[in-house]
């Protein structure tokens, strides 16, 4: 039977458990080759060969590489006895291959050396690059990943065939900074401070220098200021591409800018200038409501009021306006006033003040217009019925709009 187990042939080819060994070497371990030929694939599924040229082929007699395995499951353990579960192994399933660690309580290493010396480890200074935990994180740089993907240490690249980034923790606690680094142009686009300024846009310094927009202590600066000094700090002109229309009878604050740049309201009072306005139309003989919100107590103000018919004549008169509560002191006198054409050159209104509660205004030398206004279709009366309140007469022959724009003076 030993020798039947047995052959070698006349090219000095030995085989065993096979007298049609493939190669110079070859373990039938089933004994299911055939006489002469070439095994089938199942066949050789139990065979172990070594070729002329010192391949080993395991479940093959026909290796492609130094070693070459064919099956679905390969491993490496570390005892066959206690211990077995720490262990590497291979499997080849269709669609689905996979690389297997079991006992890897401190996780799966990736280590690499790069010295010219020793023998599988012997010698070598190894850096481990990459481990993976059985909890599911990796970590590059680091053994002990503490989120699903962990980088430790400096610059990490994302590229492609055109364009280069750079992801860059920088410097040390408490002055560190990450950094989203422009590798093509090799400058920085967005730099996040730990204090939690942030800077981005333009070619960036270190710190954040040359930001098109800066965030630091709760300010922002926009147009190459690292440094903004109020809420808002605009290094540059500021455009309003759309900007929302105050309803007629609202207070509206006019607003400035002072020797610095610094945009602030009227006057500190936040009172002081600021305007309310209102539109309506009244007709011939009647009176309606011009103001009724929005002024304040023992204010004066100063009010503009203005009208025009269908054919371009247009009116502007002026008033003085107390509203004092107290012991009914509310008042209106008329100062100035403009037509825009008369007949007889008179171009302001005559006042005619009944009371200190109203004012009648008319215009003379108005011509007719074919809207059937006539001399006095742009004449009207302002009355003060009570405090915070001011209310139009049309004294003209047909029904007329007329605008008013109250502002603070005190």
């Amino acid at each position: 039977m030993a020798i039947s187990a047995f052959a070698i042939n006349a090219n000095a080819q030995v085989g065993i458990q096979t007298s049609n060994p493939q190669g110079v070497f070859n373990i039938d371990a089933a004994r299911d080759n055939p006489a002469t030929g070439v095994p089938t694939g199942a066949q050789q599924a139990n065979d172990i060969a070594v070729t002329a040229t010192g391949s080993m082929g395991v479940g093959t007699t026909a290796p492609a590489a130094k070693v070459d395995i064919v099956g679905t499951t390969f491993g490496i353990k570390n005892s066959s006895a206690s211990g077995s579960w720490d262990n590497l192994w291979f499997n080849v399933t269709p669609s689905i291959p996979s690389i297997n660690a079991s006992g890897a309580e401190s996780g799966l290493q990736f280590n690499v050396g790069s010295n010219s010396v020793g023998t599988y480890g012997d010698g070598q200074t190894l850096t481990t690059v990459a481990t993976m935990l059985s909890t599911g994180n990796m970590g590059v740089g680091t053994t002990n990943p503490l989120t699903k993907f962990h980088v430790e240490g400096a610059e990490v690249r994302l590229t492609n065939a055109a364009s280069r980034w750079g992801l860059d923790p920088e410097g040390t606690s408490p002055t560190s900074q990450f950094s989203i680094i422009d590798r093509t142009n090799s400058v920085r686009r967005l730099v996040l401070l730990e204090n939690g300024n942030a800077f981005m846009g333009g070619a960036l310094g270190t710190n954040g220098g040359n930001a098109t927009i800066s965030s630091v202590g709760g300010s922002v600066g926009i147009g190459n200021n690292g440094s903004p000094t109020n809420t808002l700090d605009v290094n540059g002109t500021t455009r309003v591409r759309t900007m929302t229309q105050v309803a007629g009878s609202n207070a509206v604050t006019p607003v400035y800018s002072d020797a610095n740049g610094v945009l602030s309201k009227a006057s500190v009072s936040l009172t002081y200038g600021s305007v309310i306005s209102n539109t309506v139309s009244v007709a011939s003989g009647a009176t309606n409501t011009f103001i009724t919100a929005g002024m304040v107590d023992n204010a004066i103000y100063k009010a503009v009021v203005t009208s025009g018919d269908a054919c371009g004549y247009a009116i502007v008169a002026e008033y003085y306006v107390f509203n004092i509560a107290a012991n009914s002191n509310f008042s209106i006198r008329g100062i100035s006033g403009l037509i825009s054409n008369s007949t007889n050159n008179t171009k302001g209104p005559t006042f005619n003040e009944i009371d200190k509660n109203t004012t009648a205004t008319s215009w003379t030398g108005k011509p007719t217009c074919a809207d059937t206004g006539n001399s006095t279709a742009l004449n009207f009366t302002l009355i003060m019925p009570s405090g915070s309140q001011i209310n139009v007469k049309n004294d003209g022959n047909i029904t007329r709009s007329y605008t008013i724009v109250l502002t603070r003076l005190t």
